[in-house]
C-alpha cells in the first residue's frame, strides 16, 4: 500500500464481471449519499454547494453505468496485485482487522490532505479554529467515511478475486 512495504507482483486475469459488480455497488452507494445529503439540507445550501452535490451524484451514477456496461459486455481483464507484504498478510490472516487498517490508512490520508491545505490557508490569512473545528462535525466527515470505505474495499477486492483466481487456476 502506498509503496511503503515492499512484496512480489503478481499478475493474474479475472472476469470484469467482478470489478462491475464492484462497481455497481460503490456507484449507487455515493449516489445515494449524497441524494441523502441533498435531501437533507437542500434548503440550507447555496448554488455552489448544490452544483457540487450534483456533480458528486453524477459521478456516482457514471460509476454505477459503467459497472453495468462491463456486466453485460464481460471480458478478461488483467490485473496486477503484490503479495508478500503486511497488507496481503493482513488480509490471509484477519479480513475485519485488514479492512480497519486500509480504510484508515486512506481515512487519515483524506484527514492529512485537508490539513496541509488547512495549514497552507492559515498561512496566507491567519489561523481560525473555528474553521478546523466546523470542519470535523459529524456530518462533515462523510467524505472521510467515503474514503474508508473505498479504500478498504479496493484492497479487499483485489485480494479477493486473486484469491479466487488461486482456487480456479491454483
Amino acid at each position: 500500500m502506498f509503496g511503503l512495504n515492499q512484496g512480489s507482483e503478481v499478475i493474474y486475469q479475472c472476469s470484469t464481471r467482478l470489478t462491475a459488480g464492484s462497481g455497481i455497488g460503490v456507484g449507487v452507494f455515493i449516489a445515494l449519499v449524497f441524494a441523502w445529503i441533498l435531501g437533507r439540507d437542500w434548503l440550507l445550501m447555496d448554488k455552489g454547494n448544490l452544483w457540487m452535490i450534483a456533480v458528486f451524484m453524477l459521478v456516482g451514477v457514471l460509476i454505477a453505468l459503467r459497472g453495468v456496461y462491463l456486466y453485460c459486455r464481460p471480458r478478461v481483464e488483467t490485473r496486477h496485485i503484490v503479495v508478500g507484504n503486511l497488507t496481503h498478510r493482513l488480509y490471509l490472516r484477519n479480513k475485519p482487522l485488514f479492512v480497519l487498517f486500509t480504510g484508515g490508512v486512506y481515512a487519515l490520508v483524506v484527514v492529512g490532505v485537508t490539513l496541509v491545505f488547512d495549514l497552507i490557508e492559515w498561512a496566507v490569512e491567519g489561523f481560525d479554529a473555528a474553521v478546523w473545528a466546523d470542519r470535523f462535525r459529524l456530518r462533515n466527515l462523510m467524505i472521510v467515511a467515503l474514503a474508508f470505505v473505498g479504500g478498504a474495499l479496493k484492497y479487499y477486492l483485489d485480494y479477493y478475486y486473486y484469491s479466487r483466481w488461486l482456487k480456479n487456476n491454483g
